[in-house]
């Protein structure tokens, strides 16, 4: 029997920036391949059963809209019917150093603006600059997307442009912007796992505005229910998709994807391959030394990846409102003093800032407490001392959470599951054990990146998307991954 077959495109993984790039050559009438190495869809937020609860690790949440594409128009073309719900507040900050301070934040793009001002009338001034340069790299990023040349992108989005050299803090200390309208702003930085002081301000900007511009899509059954919406259009549309199939190389033929080798010994041909896989385990797992270039592959190596994070999800038999609780998704920070953050993010122990994310998914009640830290703090979870390790944190982010809600929950928790850098690193294969992808530094903004791919030999017709991908907006994989393959097949063309 002869293991090969033929494809137009073949895609490794079943995340989430797959699953939509999938149903989009599919659509687009492509013979179309994904192979997982797992039994399920999910990728980096794959849900896991405890008892009667099924946890995913996602502590952002999904954003509605990217770009002026709905989620919720996309799953109706798909034919999908997806129950959810968008919160009207997309971020409660709670700041609790010397006086604490809460700011309620709403759900769209000018009422965040003018919540801002009511916050620091001060500001209104420095405010209205920073939003008018977040609106144009919003839109500079669009055109990137969509067809323009880096001379047009250039030319229509200049200030755009500059602040791609710049981080958050930066252009905020240019703009002469009070300290009061900076924390308000800034809360947002925990979900991209760095602090303003060194965090892009392009890769900030698009977050904020994609998150504020169209809220938190919440689906009524979790995340899942959207992955499997989008597997079944895929295979409706004449996809193939091969789960618990791994692959263990893709070949390359002058300097183009030419096809992969499964675990099963076929050889699965294709001139276009997707992967949801970190860019350093595809170029040195999975390609050979030889057969990719040298500037490529140390630009790839060279890369620093993001925060690590441990998300801790609760199932509870009590309702948030039985407990007191808001359902607004909530951060904590103990200042904001970037310099004493940063000190303390070193320290697994120091669990003072945290994201908090009430959910009701199901009929069942779920609470996700979340801390972000630098990069290489979390190596102290060992394959031996994980299940240790993992409690002594749960216990920490239980006991922080206690303390500045005033409710106790631990008589209530009837289910739980520690979602921590091992759990990345042996079910995605994610360098570091990160579910972010690469820093969100200047030197991986989009604009950046997109512009890198002219500088090196990249293999032709090999691409990564979600956290992964040209453009990673945490979260808006579903809609910005079909983006990314139009942008980078452009600049390969």
């Amino acid at each position: 029997m002869k293991k090969e077959s033929k494809y137009d495109l073949i895609i490794i993984g079943a995340g989430s920036g797959s699953l939509a790039a999938a149903v989009k050559c599919a659509t687009e009438g492509k013979k179309v391949l994904l192979v997982e190495s797992g039994n399920k869809v999910g990728g980096y937020n794959a849900a896991v059963r405890a008892g009667r609860y099924l946890f995913d690790p996602d502590f952002k949440g999904i954003p509605a809209e990217f770009l002026g594409v709905r989620l919720e128009d996309r799953l109706k073309e798909l034919g999908a019917d997806v129950p959810y719900t968008v919160n009207e507040i997309v971020l409660r900050l709670l700041v609790t150093d010397g006086m604490p301070r809460e700011y309620i934040l709403p759900v769209g793009f000018e009422a965040f603006k003018n919540k801002v001002n009511d916050y620091c009338p001060e500001s209104e001034e420095s405010t209205s600059k920073f939003f008018a340069l977040v609106e144009q790299t919003v839109e500079g990023v669009k055109a990137l997307v969509y067809g323009a040349t880096r001379e047009k992108i250039k030319k229509d989005y200049p200030d755009y442009v500059r602040a791609s050299a710049y981080t958050l803090d930066e252009v905020e200390e240019t703009l002469d912007m009070p300290l009061r309208a900076r924390e308000v702003i800034n809360g947002f930085w925990f979900y991209l796992g760095l602090t303003p002081d060194k965090l892009d301000f392009a890769t900030y900007a698009l977050y904020l505005y994609t998150y504020v511009s169209g809220g938190v899509f919440k689906p009524d059954l979790g995340r899942i229910d959207v992955d499997y919406a989008y597997l079944k259009a895929f295979r409706e549309k004449g996809g193939v998709a091969l789960f618990n199939t791994s692959v263990e190389k893709i070949i390359l033929k002058d300097g183009r994807a030419y096809a992969v080798v499964t675990d099963d010994g076929f050889i699965n041909y294709a001139p276009e391959i997707i992967t949801d896989l970190p860019d350093v385990e595809v170029y040195n797992s999975l390609l050979t030394l030889d057969s990719v270039a040298e500037n490529a592959r140390r630009i790839i190596n060279t890369e620093k990846h993001a925060a690590s994070v441990v998300t801790l999800c609760l199932g509870l038999d009590r309702s948030f409102d039985e407990l007191g609780l808001d359902v607004a998704p909530t951060v904590v920070l103990p200042s904001s003093d970037y310099s004493s953050l940063n000190d303390r993010r070193k320290d697994w122990r120091d669990i003072t800032a945290m994201s908090v994310e009430p959910r009701e998914e199901g009929g069942k009640y779920i609470l996700k407490l979340t801390a972000v830290y630098e990069e290489d703090t979390l190596t102290c979870i060992t394959i031996d001392n994980k299940k240790k390790q993992e409690a002594a944190i749960a216990e920490r982010l239980i006991k922080r959470f206690e303390k500045v809600f005033g409710i106790s929950i631990r008589k209530n928790i009837d289910g739980y599951v520690v979602f921590s850098p091992l759990h990345y690193a042996h079910t995605v294969s994610e360098y570091g054990g990160s579910p972010l992808g690469l820093e969100p530094t200047s030197q991986n903004s989009v604009y950046v990146r997109w512009n890198r791919r002219k500088l090196a030999d990249y293999p032709v017709g090999l691409e990564c998307v979600g956290v992964n991908g040209l453009i990673n907006c945490f979260g808006a994989d579903y809609l910005s991954a079909p983006m990314a393959m139009n942008a980078f097949w452009r600049v390969e063309k």
